[in-house]
């Protein structure tokens, strides 16, 4: 998604949205394909947990399967947005791990969240990230024993918070996006 604002920089987009299409459409084309193009990332982290001899059966691996183009939608949009509010492809470069790893260490990718009280557990829940994990272990997780342990809200919630994040990341995000390539 950063290649969208060096696009943009490169007077790239402004051929781009000559076409025929709306701009959202071709934002929203690009924010599909860099989800999917990110799944490729998926097969490496499977052979990772053959690699490392995980538990994990067939319908586990389905599940995680099912689950990754969502995950991989919501990180888009989240992209989408921060392209919306920045110029720059250098801000944009580094202020998308900026976004990014603060989020992993409240939302509960690296340490577990449950126990959080205070600040912890009010940040946590307003991370974004905190419900598509909750949402991928909700998945993976289901008719386990370690259920109860492992998730954090119910998958309705999850799902439901990932899709509205989506949702609203990427119309915020496009809207700002083209309003700054109209400005031009």
């Amino acid at each position: 998604m950063i290649n969208l604002v060096e696009e943009r920089e490169n007077d790239f987009t402004a051929e781009l949205f000559v076409a025929p299409v709306s701009r959202y459409a071709v934002l929203l084309g690009k924010i599909i394909g860099a989800g999917f193009a990110s799944l490729i990332s998926l097969v490496g982290i499977i052979a990772a947990i053959f690699l490392m001899q995980i538990p994990m059966d067939f319908g586990d691996l389905l599940r995680v399967v099912a689950i990754a183009p969502i995950l991989a939608l919501a990180g888009g949009a989240l992209a989408v947005l921060l392209i919306g509010f920045v110029q720059d492809p250098k801000v944009a470069g580094l202020g998308y791990p900026l976004l990014v790893f603060p989020q992993m260490f409240l939302a509960g990718a690296l340490i577990p969240v449950s126990g959080s009280t205070g600040i912890l557990a009010i940040l946590a829940k307003l991370m974004p990230m905190t419900y598509s994990i909750d949402l991928a272990r909700n998945i993976f997780y289901a008719g386990k024993p370690e259920y109860a342990a492992a998730v954090l809200h119910p998958a309705w919630l999850d799902l439901g918070v990932t899709v509205a994040l989506f949702v609203a990341f990427t119309a915020i995000g496009t809207w700002m996006f083209v309003r700054a390539d109209r400005n031009r």
